[in-house]
Protein backbone atom coordinates (compact mmCIF):
# COMPACT_ATOMS: atom_id res chain seq x y z
CA UNK A 1 0.00 0.00 0.00
CA UNK A 2 1.57 3.57 -0.89
CA UNK A 3 1.77 6.08 2.00
CA UNK A 4 -1.64 7.96 2.30
CA UNK A 5 -1.78 11.68 1.91
CA UNK A 6 -3.10 13.74 4.66
CA UNK A 7 -6.56 15.41 3.14
CA UNK A 8 -6.28 19.00 2.00
CA UNK A 9 -8.01 21.81 4.43
CA UNK A 10 -10.66 23.71 2.36
CA UNK A 11 -8.72 27.32 3.20
CA UNK A 12 -5.42 25.67 2.02
CA UNK A 13 -5.07 27.96 -0.65
CA UNK A 14 -5.56 30.89 1.77
CA UNK A 15 -3.04 29.33 3.99
CA UNK A 16 -0.33 28.82 0.98
CA UNK A 17 -1.07 32.35 0.08
CA UNK A 18 -0.49 33.69 3.83
CA UNK A 19 2.89 31.46 4.11
CA UNK A 20 4.09 33.15 1.12
CA UNK A 21 3.53 36.02 2.06
CA UNK A 22 6.42 35.71 4.73
CA UNK A 23 9.09 35.30 1.78
CA UNK A 24 10.77 32.65 3.92
CA UNK A 25 10.72 29.80 1.72
CA UNK A 26 14.10 29.33 -0.14
CA UNK A 27 15.19 31.62 2.47
CA UNK A 28 18.91 31.56 3.77
CA UNK A 29 19.63 29.68 7.33
CA UNK A 30 19.37 32.25 10.25
CA UNK A 31 20.20 31.67 13.53
CA UNK A 32 17.05 32.26 15.72
CA UNK A 33 15.50 29.39 13.36
CA UNK A 34 18.37 27.34 14.26
CA UNK A 35 18.50 27.92 17.87
CA UNK A 36 14.74 26.90 17.75
CA UNK A 37 15.61 22.99 16.23
CA UNK A 38 18.73 22.62 18.34
CA UNK A 39 16.68 23.44 21.28
CA UNK A 40 13.66 21.13 20.49
CA UNK A 41 15.90 18.06 19.40
CA UNK A 42 17.71 18.78 22.94
CA UNK A 43 14.49 19.00 25.05
CA UNK A 44 13.36 15.95 23.16
CA UNK A 45 16.04 14.13 22.72
CA UNK A 46 15.37 13.14 19.35
CA UNK A 47 18.42 12.97 16.64
CA UNK A 48 16.38 14.73 14.15
CA UNK A 49 14.65 18.20 14.47
CA UNK A 50 13.14 20.58 11.92
CA UNK A 51 10.75 23.78 11.48
CA UNK A 52 8.68 22.60 8.38
CA UNK A 53 6.79 24.92 6.37
CA UNK A 54 4.11 23.22 4.16
CA UNK A 55 4.04 24.88 0.82
CA UNK A 56 1.20 23.85 -2.11
CA UNK A 57 3.06 20.43 -3.22
CA UNK A 58 5.54 20.32 -0.55
CA UNK A 59 7.14 20.58 2.59
CA UNK A 60 10.59 22.99 3.01
CA UNK A 61 12.41 22.98 6.44
CA UNK A 62 13.55 26.53 7.08
CA UNK A 63 15.69 24.90 9.63
CA UNK A 64 16.46 21.49 10.51
CA UNK A 65 19.19 18.74 12.89
CA UNK A 66 19.99 15.78 11.74
CA UNK A 67 18.62 15.51 8.54
CA UNK A 68 20.43 17.24 4.87
CA UNK A 69 16.87 17.38 2.85
CA UNK A 70 15.91 20.34 2.57
CA UNK A 71 12.42 19.37 1.22
CA UNK A 72 10.06 16.51 0.53
CA UNK A 73 7.29 16.22 -1.55
CA UNK A 74 4.34 17.13 0.49
CA UNK A 75 2.19 13.65 -0.29
CA UNK A 76 4.91 12.03 2.17
CA UNK A 77 4.89 14.72 4.44
CA UNK A 78 3.78 13.58 8.19
CA UNK A 79 3.85 17.14 8.99
CA UNK A 80 0.98 17.78 6.62
CA UNK A 81 -1.37 15.60 8.92
CA UNK A 82 -0.72 17.89 12.01
CA UNK A 83 -1.86 20.92 10.20
CA UNK A 84 -5.67 19.14 10.10
CA UNK A 85 -5.00 19.26 14.08
CA UNK A 86 -3.51 22.53 14.32
CA UNK A 87 -5.09 22.64 18.45
CA UNK A 88 -2.24 19.36 19.36
CA UNK A 89 0.72 17.79 19.09
CA UNK A 90 0.59 15.61 16.55
CA UNK A 91 2.55 12.44 17.39
CA UNK A 92 2.81 8.77 15.95
CA UNK A 93 4.62 6.21 18.52
CA UNK A 94 5.39 3.76 15.76
CA UNK A 95 5.15 4.30 12.20
CA UNK A 96 5.37 0.82 11.05
CA UNK A 97 2.68 0.19 13.21
CA UNK A 98 0.36 3.13 11.80
CA UNK A 99 -1.55 2.19 8.16
CA UNK A 100 -1.22 5.90 7.53
CA UNK A 101 2.16 5.71 7.24
CA UNK A 102 4.15 2.08 6.84
CA UNK A 103 4.36 2.13 3.49
CA UNK A 104 5.21 5.77 3.57
CA UNK A 105 9.19 5.89 1.67
CA UNK A 106 10.25 7.88 4.61
CA UNK A 107 9.73 5.10 7.10
CA UNK A 108 10.72 2.21 4.46
CA UNK A 109 13.75 4.49 3.15
CA UNK A 110 16.31 6.59 4.76
CA UNK A 111 15.73 8.73 7.24
CA UNK A 112 13.89 5.75 8.46
CA UNK A 113 11.08 7.57 10.73
CA UNK A 114 9.73 5.38 13.18
CA UNK A 115 8.50 8.50 15.93
CA UNK A 116 7.56 11.70 14.63
CA UNK A 117 5.57 14.93 16.99
CA UNK A 118 4.89 18.06 15.46
CA UNK A 119 3.23 20.77 16.93
CA UNK A 120 1.69 23.20 14.62
CA UNK A 121 3.27 26.65 13.92
CA UNK A 122 -0.07 29.37 14.16
CA UNK A 123 -0.03 32.23 12.66
CA UNK A 124 -2.81 35.51 13.23
CA UNK A 125 -6.28 33.79 12.65
CA UNK A 126 -5.24 30.25 13.67
CA UNK A 127 -3.88 29.26 10.19
CA UNK A 128 -1.08 27.17 10.51
CA UNK A 129 1.89 27.44 8.43
CA UNK A 130 4.07 23.84 8.95
CA UNK A 131 5.58 22.13 12.68
CA UNK A 132 8.32 22.39 14.63
CA UNK A 133 8.74 18.76 14.74
CA UNK A 134 10.40 15.87 16.55
CA UNK A 135 11.28 12.37 14.49
CA UNK A 136 13.70 9.60 15.84
CA UNK A 137 14.52 6.05 14.17
CA UNK A 138 13.28 4.30 17.20
CA UNK A 139 9.75 4.10 18.56
CA UNK A 140 9.14 6.07 21.81
CA UNK A 141 6.24 8.06 23.59
CA UNK A 142 6.70 12.27 24.29
CA UNK A 143 6.69 13.04 27.82
CA UNK A 144 4.19 15.81 28.33
CA UNK A 145 6.57 18.60 29.80
CA UNK A 146 8.40 17.73 26.29
CA UNK A 147 5.03 18.48 23.97
CA UNK A 148 4.58 21.59 26.40
CA UNK A 149 8.35 22.46 25.50
CA UNK A 150 7.49 21.69 21.68
CA UNK A 151 4.02 24.14 21.97
CA UNK A 152 6.26 27.03 23.14
CA UNK A 153 8.80 26.38 20.10
CA UNK A 154 6.35 26.21 17.92
CA UNK A 155 4.86 29.90 19.10
CA UNK A 156 8.07 31.36 19.51
CA UNK A 157 8.57 30.47 15.70
CA UNK A 158 5.22 31.51 14.83
CA UNK A 159 6.35 35.23 16.67
CA UNK A 160 9.18 35.22 14.46
CA UNK A 161 7.37 35.11 11.70
CA UNK A 162 4.99 38.10 12.51
CA UNK A 163 8.22 39.76 13.44
CA UNK A 164 9.57 39.05 9.83
CA UNK A 165 6.41 40.61 8.31
CA UNK A 166 6.58 43.30 10.42
CA UNK A 167 10.40 44.00 9.86
CA UNK A 168 9.34 43.67 5.70
CA UNK A 169 6.95 46.71 6.68
CA UNK A 170 9.17 48.84 8.85
CA UNK A 171 12.19 48.40 6.02
CA UNK A 172 9.72 49.46 3.43
CA UNK A 173 8.94 52.70 5.64
CA UNK A 174 12.58 53.42 6.31
CA UNK A 175 13.21 53.21 2.20
CA UNK A 176 10.56 56.12 1.87
CA UNK A 177 11.39 57.97 4.53
CA UNK A 178 15.17 57.43 3.35
CA UNK A 179 13.89 58.62 0.21
CA UNK A 180 11.37 61.82 1.24
CA UNK A 181 14.77 62.97 3.56
CA UNK A 182 16.93 62.95 0.02
CA UNK A 183 14.03 64.60 -1.74
CA UNK A 184 13.79 67.51 1.08
CA UNK A 185 17.63 67.74 1.48
CA UNK A 186 17.64 68.53 -2.14
CA UNK A 187 15.29 70.87 -2.41
CA UNK A 188 15.32 72.70 1.12
CA UNK A 189 17.22 75.29 -0.47
CA UNK A 190 14.06 77.14 -1.57
CA UNK A 191 11.15 77.08 1.23
CA UNK A 192 8.51 77.72 -1.46
CA UNK A 193 10.20 74.19 -3.29
CA UNK A 194 10.34 72.73 -0.22
CA UNK A 195 7.34 73.63 0.91
CA UNK A 196 5.83 72.12 -2.38
CA UNK A 197 7.28 68.75 -1.61
CA UNK A 198 6.28 68.63 2.04
CA UNK A 199 2.82 68.74 1.03
CA UNK A 200 2.91 66.59 -2.08
CA UNK A 201 4.27 63.75 0.24
CA UNK A 202 0.52 63.84 1.85
CA UNK A 203 1.04 61.55 4.86
CA UNK A 204 3.54 63.88 6.30
CA UNK A 205 2.49 66.39 8.98
CA UNK A 206 3.65 69.73 8.39
CA UNK A 207 4.33 72.25 10.75
CA UNK A 208 5.44 75.62 10.96
CA UNK A 209 7.81 77.64 14.03
CA UNK A 210 7.98 81.50 14.54
CA UNK A 211 11.53 81.30 16.23
CA UNK A 212 11.18 84.37 18.37
CA UNK A 213 7.78 83.82 19.38
CA UNK A 214 7.86 79.79 19.48
CA UNK A 215 4.59 80.25 17.87
CA UNK A 216 3.95 76.71 16.32
CA UNK A 217 1.16 76.19 13.66
CA UNK A 218 0.35 72.52 11.89
CA UNK A 219 -1.20 71.28 9.26
CA UNK A 220 -4.03 69.12 9.01
CA UNK A 221 -2.59 66.49 8.75
CA UNK A 222 -0.69 67.10 11.54
CA UNK A 223 -3.72 67.93 13.73
CA UNK A 224 -4.80 64.49 12.49
CA UNK A 225 -1.94 62.59 14.17
CA UNK A 226 -2.14 64.20 16.91
CA UNK A 227 -5.59 62.50 17.32
CA UNK A 228 -7.48 66.25 16.24
CA UNK A 229 -10.01 66.60 13.81
CA UNK A 230 -8.04 68.12 10.53
CA UNK A 231 -10.51 71.10 10.78
CA UNK A 232 -9.91 71.58 14.45
CA UNK A 233 -7.73 74.00 15.84
CA UNK A 234 -5.79 71.34 17.79
CA UNK A 235 -2.20 71.80 18.83
CA UNK A 236 -1.79 75.07 16.66
CA UNK A 237 -3.50 76.94 20.40
CA UNK A 238 -0.48 74.55 22.25
CA UNK A 239 2.89 75.47 23.41
CA UNK A 240 4.21 72.97 21.15
CA UNK A 241 7.68 71.63 23.65
CA UNK A 242 4.43 70.89 26.15
CA UNK A 243 3.57 67.99 23.16
CA UNK A 244 7.10 66.34 23.40
CA UNK A 245 7.74 63.73 26.13
CA UNK A 246 9.78 65.08 28.93
CA UNK A 247 12.55 62.29 28.41
CA UNK A 248 13.57 63.55 24.60
CA UNK A 249 13.29 66.97 25.76
CA UNK A 250 16.68 67.10 26.29
CA UNK A 251 17.91 65.87 22.82
CA UNK A 252 15.02 67.45 20.73
CA UNK A 253 16.39 70.65 21.86
CA UNK A 254 20.00 69.99 21.63
CA UNK A 255 19.43 69.20 17.90
CA UNK A 256 17.12 72.03 17.21
CA UNK A 257 19.91 74.53 19.04
CA UNK A 258 22.55 72.82 16.74
CA UNK A 259 20.51 73.78 13.23
CA UNK A 260 19.73 77.09 14.54
CA UNK A 261 23.07 78.00 15.25
CA UNK A 262 24.08 76.97 11.60
CA UNK A 263 26.16 73.53 13.05
CA UNK A 264 23.88 71.21 11.34
CA UNK A 265 22.56 71.55 8.07
CA UNK A 266 18.91 70.29 9.30
CA UNK A 267 17.27 69.39 12.62
CA UNK A 268 16.44 65.71 12.83
CA UNK A 269 15.51 63.46 15.50
CA UNK A 270 13.19 60.59 16.32
CA UNK A 271 11.23 61.50 19.92
CA UNK A 272 7.66 61.44 21.21
CA UNK A 273 4.67 63.13 21.18
CA UNK A 274 1.61 63.18 23.26
CA UNK A 275 -1.07 62.43 21.65
CA UNK A 276 -4.59 63.95 22.34
CA UNK A 277 -6.00 60.51 23.80
CA UNK A 278 -3.27 60.92 26.05
CA UNK A 279 -0.69 58.16 25.23
CA UNK A 280 2.27 58.58 22.99
CA UNK A 281 3.44 58.52 19.80
CA UNK A 282 6.66 58.20 17.79
CA UNK A 283 7.68 60.52 15.01
CA UNK A 284 10.33 61.15 12.67
CA UNK A 285 10.60 64.93 12.86
CA UNK A 286 12.36 66.70 10.01
CA UNK A 287 12.72 70.77 9.78
CA UNK A 288 15.22 73.09 8.37
CA UNK A 289 15.84 76.70 8.55
CA UNK A 290 13.64 78.63 5.66
CA UNK A 291 14.06 82.22 7.02
CA UNK A 292 16.60 84.33 8.59
CA UNK A 293 17.13 88.42 9.55
CA UNK A 294 19.92 90.52 7.71
CA UNK A 295 22.19 89.22 10.99
CA UNK A 296 21.77 85.79 10.00
CA UNK A 297 19.83 84.70 13.08
CA UNK A 298 17.00 82.45 12.65
CA UNK A 299 13.67 83.66 12.19
CA UNK A 300 11.32 80.28 10.60
CA UNK A 301 11.59 76.91 10.60
CA UNK A 302 9.40 74.92 8.63
CA UNK A 303 9.08 70.63 9.79
CA UNK A 304 7.92 67.62 8.95
CA UNK A 305 6.45 64.80 11.18
CA UNK A 306 5.94 61.16 10.38
CA UNK A 307 4.23 58.91 12.88
CA UNK A 308 7.36 55.68 12.96
CA UNK A 309 4.94 54.20 15.87
CA UNK A 310 4.81 50.68 14.26
CA UNK A 311 8.40 50.57 13.07
CA UNK A 312 9.60 51.40 16.65
CA UNK A 313 6.54 48.84 18.27
CA UNK A 314 7.95 45.91 15.56
CA UNK A 315 11.44 47.01 16.71
CA UNK A 316 10.83 46.24 20.41
CA UNK A 317 9.27 43.21 19.53
CA UNK A 318 12.19 41.98 17.92
CA UNK A 319 14.54 42.86 21.07
CA UNK A 320 12.05 41.09 23.24
CA UNK A 321 12.04 37.50 20.87
CA UNK A 322 15.74 37.79 21.11
CA UNK A 323 16.12 38.21 24.60
CA UNK A 324 13.26 35.48 25.49
CA UNK A 325 15.16 32.36 22.44
CA UNK A 326 18.32 33.94 24.40
CA UNK A 327 16.93 33.20 27.72
CA UNK A 328 15.67 29.68 26.23
CA UNK A 329 18.88 28.58 24.78
CA UNK A 330 20.57 28.83 27.93
CA UNK A 331 17.74 27.70 30.64
CA UNK A 332 16.66 24.01 31.54
CA UNK A 333 13.35 23.71 30.45
CA UNK A 334 12.80 21.31 33.07
CA UNK A 335 14.58 22.57 36.55
CA UNK A 336 15.23 26.27 35.24
CA UNK A 337 18.46 26.36 35.84
CA UNK A 338 20.87 26.71 33.76
CA UNK A 339 21.69 24.29 30.85
CA UNK A 340 24.46 22.32 29.57
CA UNK A 341 25.34 25.02 26.85
CA UNK A 342 24.88 28.08 29.65
CA UNK A 343 27.65 26.20 31.99
CA UNK A 344 30.31 25.40 29.28
CA UNK A 345 29.66 29.50 28.27
CA UNK A 346 30.32 30.58 31.96
CA UNK A 347 33.20 28.09 32.52
CA UNK A 348 35.14 29.29 29.51
CA UNK A 349 34.61 32.89 30.80
CA UNK A 350 34.95 32.33 33.97
CA UNK A 351 38.09 30.01 33.30
CA UNK A 352 39.84 33.41 31.70
CA UNK A 353 38.86 35.34 34.62
CA UNK A 354 40.85 33.05 36.94
CA UNK A 355 43.72 33.77 34.70
CA UNK A 356 43.96 37.53 34.58
CA UNK A 357 43.22 37.86 38.39
CA UNK A 358 45.02 34.64 39.77
CA UNK A 359 42.19 33.66 41.88
CA UNK A 360 40.66 30.14 42.28
CA UNK A 361 37.82 29.19 40.43
CA UNK A 362 36.10 26.15 42.27
CA UNK A 363 33.15 23.40 40.75
CA UNK A 364 31.10 21.28 42.40
CA UNK A 365 29.96 18.09 40.60
CA UNK A 366 26.32 16.97 41.85
CA UNK A 367 25.20 13.54 41.29
CA UNK A 368 21.78 12.70 42.75
CA UNK A 369 22.34 8.75 44.19
CA UNK A 370 20.14 5.80 42.42
CA UNK A 371 18.13 8.28 40.49
CA UNK A 372 17.22 5.17 37.91
CA UNK A 373 15.82 3.55 40.75
CA UNK A 374 13.70 6.74 41.50
CA UNK A 375 11.98 6.76 38.28
CA UNK A 376 11.59 3.07 38.63
CA UNK A 377 9.75 2.94 41.50
CA UNK A 378 7.52 6.22 40.97
CA UNK A 379 7.79 7.19 37.72
CA UNK A 380 8.79 9.74 35.09
CA UNK A 381 6.52 12.30 36.01
CA UNK A 382 7.86 11.71 39.59
CA UNK A 383 11.17 11.88 38.66
CA UNK A 384 10.53 14.95 36.57
CA UNK A 385 9.24 17.01 39.97
CA UNK A 386 12.39 15.31 41.82
CA UNK A 387 14.93 16.90 39.29
CA UNK A 388 12.73 20.02 39.89
CA UNK A 389 13.25 20.18 43.64
CA UNK A 390 16.90 19.15 43.68
CA UNK A 391 17.42 22.23 41.70
CA UNK A 392 15.71 24.43 44.03
CA UNK A 393 17.50 23.13 47.06
CA UNK A 394 21.19 23.55 45.16
CA UNK A 395 20.12 27.24 44.32
CA UNK A 396 18.82 27.74 47.62
CA UNK A 397 22.37 27.00 49.02
CA UNK A 398 24.76 29.14 46.45
CA UNK A 399 24.55 32.62 47.87
CA UNK A 400 27.35 35.07 46.28
CA UNK A 401 26.09 37.06 43.08
CA UNK A 402 28.00 35.45 39.90
CA UNK A 403 27.51 31.67 41.45
CA UNK A 404 26.25 29.49 38.69
CA UNK A 405 24.33 26.18 38.79
CA UNK A 406 23.33 24.98 36.11
CA UNK A 407 21.95 20.95 35.04
CA UNK A 408 25.08 19.05 33.69
CA UNK A 409 23.11 16.22 32.49
CA UNK A 410 20.28 13.64 33.68
CA UNK A 411 20.19 13.81 37.15
CA UNK A 412 23.60 15.56 37.12
CA UNK A 413 24.16 19.10 38.43
CA UNK A 414 27.14 21.80 38.16
CA UNK A 415 27.79 24.73 40.83
CA UNK A 416 30.06 26.98 39.77
CA UNK A 417 31.64 28.85 42.60
CA UNK A 418 34.28 31.97 41.32
CA UNK A 419 37.15 33.43 43.39
CA UNK A 420 36.02 30.27 45.86
CA UNK A 421 39.33 28.40 47.68
CA UNK A 422 39.09 24.69 48.01
CA UNK A 423 37.45 25.46 51.80
CA UNK A 424 34.92 27.96 50.44
CA UNK A 425 33.23 24.90 48.10
CA UNK A 426 33.80 22.28 50.66
CA UNK A 427 31.46 24.27 52.63
CA UNK A 428 28.92 24.50 50.12
CA UNK A 429 29.06 21.19 48.95
CA UNK A 430 27.96 20.25 53.02
CA UNK A 431 25.19 22.86 52.48
CA UNK A 432 23.91 21.26 49.94
CA UNK A 433 24.17 17.50 51.73
CA UNK A 434 22.64 18.90 54.70
CA UNK A 435 19.70 20.88 53.10
CA UNK A 436 18.54 17.94 50.56
CA UNK A 437 18.73 16.11 54.03
CA UNK A 438 16.42 18.51 55.55
CA UNK A 439 14.19 18.34 52.51
CA UNK A 440 13.78 14.80 53.15
CA UNK A 441 12.72 13.32 49.77
CA UNK A 442 10.82 9.67 49.62
CA UNK A 443 13.49 7.28 48.06
CA UNK A 444 12.28 3.78 49.30
CA UNK A 445 13.74 2.09 46.61
CA UNK A 446 17.11 3.90 47.34
CA UNK A 447 19.71 1.17 49.20
CA UNK A 448 21.70 4.21 50.93
CA UNK A 449 18.90 5.90 52.28
CA UNK A 450 15.19 5.85 52.64
CA UNK A 451 15.44 9.83 50.91
CA UNK A 452 17.08 11.12 47.65
CA UNK A 453 20.62 11.87 48.71
CA UNK A 454 23.71 13.33 46.58
CA UNK A 455 27.18 12.61 45.66
CA UNK A 456 29.17 15.23 45.48
CA UNK A 457 32.82 15.74 43.73
CA UNK A 458 34.75 19.20 44.84
CA UNK A 459 37.49 20.43 42.96
CA UNK A 460 39.14 24.33 42.50
CA UNK A 461 41.94 25.40 40.34
CA UNK A 462 43.60 28.96 39.69
CA UNK A 463 43.33 29.06 35.55
CA UNK A 464 46.72 29.51 33.82
CA UNK A 465 47.85 29.35 30.14
CA UNK A 466 48.86 25.88 30.17
CA UNK A 467 45.41 24.44 31.77
CA UNK A 468 42.67 24.00 29.88
CA UNK A 469 39.21 24.17 31.55
CA UNK A 470 38.43 20.76 30.95
CA UNK A 471 40.72 19.87 33.88
CA UNK A 472 38.98 21.59 36.64
CA UNK A 473 35.64 19.42 35.04
CA UNK A 474 37.78 16.50 35.25
CA UNK A 475 38.81 16.96 38.60
CA UNK A 476 35.45 17.68 39.98
CA UNK A 477 34.30 14.54 38.07
CA UNK A 478 36.93 12.28 39.52
CA UNK A 479 36.20 13.55 42.75
CA UNK A 480 32.29 12.64 42.49
CA UNK A 481 33.33 9.25 41.22
CA UNK A 482 35.37 8.82 44.68
CA UNK A 483 32.07 9.81 46.29
CA UNK A 484 30.30 7.52 44.77
CA UNK A 485 32.73 4.42 45.43
CA UNK A 486 32.83 5.82 48.87
CA UNK A 487 29.13 4.96 49.61
CA UNK A 488 27.17 7.74 47.85
CA UNK A 489 25.21 10.57 50.03
CA UNK A 490 28.29 12.33 50.98
CA UNK A 491 30.96 14.48 49.46
CA UNK A 492 34.67 13.72 48.00
CA UNK A 493 37.43 16.86 47.63
CA UNK A 494 39.81 16.72 44.76
CA UNK A 495 43.54 16.90 46.33
CA UNK A 496 45.70 16.84 43.35
CA UNK A 497 45.04 20.56 42.88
Amino acid sequence: MPAVPAARAKNDADRVAHLRRFEILDSLPEGAYDDIVALASQLCGTPIALISLVDAERQWFKARVGLDAQETPRDLAFCDHALLQPDTVFTIPDARADPRFADNPLVTGPPHIRFYAGAPILVEGGLPMGTVCVIDTQPRVLAPAQATALRALARQTAALLALRERTRVAQQQAIELAQATAEAQRERQRSAELLDLVLRGGNLGLWDMDVPTSAWTANAREREMLGHAADEAGPRTTDWRTLIHPDDWPQVLAALQAHLGGSAPAFQCEHRMRHRAGHWIWVQSHAVVVDRSAAGHPLRVVGTHRDVTRRKEAEAEIELAHARLQQLSTTDALTGVGNRRHFDDCLAREWSRSARARQPLALLMIDIDHFKLYNDRYGHPAGDECLRRVAEVITACVRRGGEIVARYGGEEFAVLLPGTPIDGARAVAQRCLQALNNAAIEHLASPTAGVVTLSIGVAARVAGKSIEPGTLADAADAALYEAKRGGRARLAVDTAG
